[in-house]
């Protein structure tokens, strides 16, 4: 996932290396599986010409999302039959590494475009989502008064405080799964949390502003444009009041910038509905855009909004003070046996079709990509 260039590299390998402890890399040489479709009887090993390098950044930033960092490339001679270029790649996908951090880096911008109002009391609290429920990631729809849903795409959480954010604490009950140092929230007393986000749209409005425009622009891109923003800033729990400076990733497809440029003048604004509030009801948020009219990065706002109906309804949070406030999560038995058998059947299925390939040869693909839809369904049901 994120490849540079365009790359043509369809194979199977298996390899073998070492861990560099100091560098935190993995380093791999690679074998081609030939035959590898066809049979695991019939299929070989061979061309061991492959080398693979994984890197697993100790810290994440605003710049910097990526879980693993990569690049693959060929030790042939150029002239020679199977070589390719290096290729780098980059995995920000959904991935718990233990003593993962995260630094925060546009704190200062953020306390002059999100001015805090006074502490609340404390009695409001509990009345939106804590900053380390699920309730924080969600799908979001990007409107237009004269034209609609004009876009859709999904906010997910990176950190919490400087703590990678845990897809669900209550399986991990242990201090890892929650901050543990006095510099995590901002201002415990009030209920600010600093917290961090990625933001991932598409939008399918073939007229967008300049700003959000390819530069090589054509009829078929044009219709269907992706953004995607790092972004981190300050979480009101009092108020389910969420402000944020972000970095739009821009178009490598633009001569002008290089493939790591991004424009950091965003500002992401996002209110949750309190937990009690109707099924119906909506986080509403905006992007704007912080430059001047006249400049070529500048785009009109985007308004959004996003589905609210939280699960945090169907658990019970328990309270306790330890020199900072941690929750343990109870939510019923049936929900968590009910995934787990689901999970553990789509084991056995699975382990049957392996099995009988040895006979057969083959391993129904419609039914061994049915089994487990891991992303779709997660252990408490992901909505």
């Amino acid at each position: 996932r994120g490849y540079y260039g365009s790359p043509n590299i369809s194979t199977s390998l298996i390899g073998e290396g070492s861990w560099d402890e100091k560098k935190n890399r993995l380093c791999i040489v690679a074998c081609r599986i030939y035959d590898a479709s066809s049979s695991l009887e019939k299929s070989h090993v061979g061309d061991c010409t492959t080398r693979l390098s994984l890197r697993f950044p100790a810290i994440l930033s605003i710049r910097n999302t990526s879980t693993i960092v990569g690049e693959i490339w060929s030790v042939k001679p150029r002239n020679e039959s199977g070589f390719f270029d290096r290729v780098q790649f980059r995995y920000g996908g959904r991935i718990q590494l233990q003593g993962l951090k995260y630094e925060y880096m546009q704190m200062d911008k953020v306390k002059k475009s999100c001015p805090m109002k006074n502490p609340r009391n404390s009695s409001n609290r509990g009345q939106y989502p804590c900053g380390y429920s699920p309730d924080m990631r969600f799908r979001l729809w990007v409107i237009e008064l004269s034209k609609g849903i004009i876009g859709w795409g999904s906010l997910d959480p990176l950190a919490v405080g400087d703590q990678q954010y845990q897809r669900f604490p209550f399986l991990l009950l242990s201090s890892s799964s929650k901050p543990n140092n006095p510099g995590v929230e901002s201002d415990s007393n009030s209920g600010l949390l600093n917290i961090s986000y990625k933001i991932s749209i598409t939008l399918s409005s073939s007229k967008l502003d300049g700003g959000l425009n390819p530069v090589n622009d054509s009829s078929n891109e044009s219709l269907r444009t992706k953004i995607r923003i790092s972004a981190e800033g300050v979480y009101d729990i009092a108020t389910g009041s969420l402000c944020m400076v972000g970095c739009r990733h821009l178009r490598s497809g633009d001569k002008s910038f290089s493939s790591d440029s991004m424009d950091c003048e965003i500002l992401v604004k996002i209110s949750f509905p309190p937990l009690n509030s109707d099924m119906r009801s909506k986080i509403k948020g905006s992007i704007q855009s912080m430059r001047e009219k006249t400049d070529p990065l500048f785009f009109k706002p985007l308004q959004f909004s996003g589905r609210s109906d939280y699960r945090s309804r169907i658990m019970e949070p328990i309270v306790i003070t330890d020199f900072e406030t941690r929750s343990i999560w109870r939510m019923g038995f049936d929900l968590i046996m009910g995934q787990i058998i689901f999970q553990l059947l789509g084991t056995l299925l699975l382990l049957c079709q392996l099995y009988s390939s040895r006979y057969n040869n083959t391993v129904p693909t419609t039914l061994r990509q049915s089994i487990f839809p891991s992303e779709e369904i997660p252990l408490i049901g992901d909505r």
